[in-house]
């Protein structure tokens, strides 16, 4: 398994705060959205990594 810092990142993730408004603005869409990027991208959350 490739490391997660090879894995590409989610598009529009904010300083510390990642990809958190997003997520819960609109989860629903902002999952979906996240087919454009790859199979296994990786979405932070406040600091935490989410695969």
């Amino acid at each position: 398994m490739a490391p997660l810092h090879s894995l590409p990142r989610a598009p529009k993730g904010l300083p510390l705060l990642g990809h958190a408004l997003p997520l819960m603005r609109d989860p629903l869409s902002f999952v979906k959205s996240l087919r454009r990027s790859g199979e296994l991208v990786r979405v932070s959350a406040g600091g935490m990594q989410i695969l």
